[in-house]
């Protein structure tokens, strides 16, 4: 009897495999669903933060990052463990635009970080509806347009450039 029932989860976890595909096997799947929120909340707050200023501000807009800290929580950028190593936000004026655009800097020697970030851009992108773009290159304001089939420069940095927030 304990034979066929072991037959009989063989065949099921088989079918599991099969149909269901393997990449809810692969262990790095929690680190980037986890980075990917912390993006998520890390943007929001950065997005808060930048609005509270201009508030304050008559409308100004924050050149960096330091010169908004003081509406952010704790006065920085949230973190959200070590999933959020490998990853740096920066507010920067690139030359010949008009506004500021935020930058998320990804250490992409892991394809797990780039992945996260991908999954963060597309996640972005998607809230945005039309109103932001993300591009991604080599250096913040530099790219091309973010899309599902978009990699990671060869250097092992990449960058995610937001405009229009």
């Amino acid at each position: 009897m304990m034979h066929i029932l072991y037959a009989v989860i063989a065949i099921a976890l088989t079918c599991l495999v099969t149909f269901g595909g393997v990449n809810y096997m692969r262990a790095d799947a929690p680190v980037r669903v986890v980075a990917s929120r912390g993006l998520s909340g890390q943007y929001e707050a950065l997005l808060l933060g930048i609005s509270a200023y201009r508030n304050v501000n008559n409308g100004i807009t924050p050149k960096d990052v330091a010169s908004f800290s003081g509406f952010l929580p704790n006065g920085s950028v949230p973190s959200f463990g070590t999933a959020s190593e490998g990853f740096e936000w920066t507010v920067e004026k690139p030359e010949g635009e008009t506004g500021p655009v935020l930058c998320l800097k990804v250490d992409a020697t892991l394809d797990v970080r780039f992945e996260a970030a991908a999954m963060f851009a597309r996640e972005a992108l998607r809230r945005g509806g039309g109103r932001i773009s993300v591009a991604i290159g080599n250096a913040c304001g530099e790219g091309q347009p973010f899309t599902d089939g978009s990699a990671p420069p060869g250097n092992g940095t990449a960058f995610l450039t937001i405009r229009g927030f």
